[in-house]
């Protein structure tokens, strides 16, 4: 929020609000996707351009940001960490390009993004805001085990202030592909009522799920 004082527009924090980014690392994020670029290499490219808007946002004040690379396991990329502190211009594609061609645990991610849940409630916090979390979860193939990564989601969700948005990241060749099928309905059961869901072809359609993503506490706060 943001009010003139003096002449001057100062911003004035209402609450706090963590962010945390699940990106699928998976062999098949070397699939070749919009601008001919891997889907990895397009989501390092869209998530550093959607966090540079963001940055600019009337709620930049608010808001710390995390981000978990996952595969068939799972590794914190960047630890709870201030949006306005936030590094821009570093390298966020998720693919490890060291393992040959690793599956899909979201679960594992999860189980990370608990960790630095837990981390985030436990930060003082002396002016008493109202503290929320979005998980966002972005993946192009179905998880490895999915009735645990199911049961942790639904664990996640019993605590309020905890909002999942799922988005499938996928090519157009892919969409009637029966694992594809599979993989929306999987996500669907994760994801909050209040959470954003999006089936992503593009870039531009990437940047609206990250956007609509950290949007969804807002949206469930008004």
């Amino acid at each position: 929020m943001a009010i003139s004082f003096g002449g001057k527009i100062v911003k004035v924090k209402r609450k706090e609000q963590l962010g945390i980014f699940l990106l699928d690392g998976s062999g098949s994020m070397d699939e070749v996707g919009d601008h001919n670029l891997s889907l990895a290499e397009n989501v390092n490219n869209t998530f550093k351009d959607f966090m540079t808007l963001f940055q600019t946002s009337s709620i930049e004040h608010e808001f710390q940001i995390a981000v978990i690379n996952f595969d068939y396991e799972a590794t914190v990329r960047v630890p709870i960490t201030a949006l306005t502190d936030f590094d821009v211009y570093a390298d966020y594609n998720p693919r490890d390009r060291s393992k040959d061609y690793p599956g899909t645990n979201i679960g594992l991610g999860l189980l990370k993004a608990q960790e630095i849940i837990d981390e985030y409630f436990a930060q003082p916090n002396p002016d008493g805001y109202p503290r929320s979390v979005v998980i966002a979860i972005l993946s192009d193939g179905m998880c490895q085990h999915p009735e645990r990564t199911i049961s942790m989601s639904d664990e996640l969700k019993h605590n309020t202030d905890i909002t999942i948005s799922c988005g499938l990241f996928i090519r157009k060749e892919d969409m009637s592909r029966a694992e594809t099928i599979e993989t929306q309905n999987f996500l669907m059961q994760i994801k909050s009522e209040t959470g954003a869901y999006g089936k992503i072809l593009n870039c531009e359609q990437l940047r609206k799920f990250f956007n609509a993503s950290m949007s969804a506490s807002k949206k469930k706060d008004d």
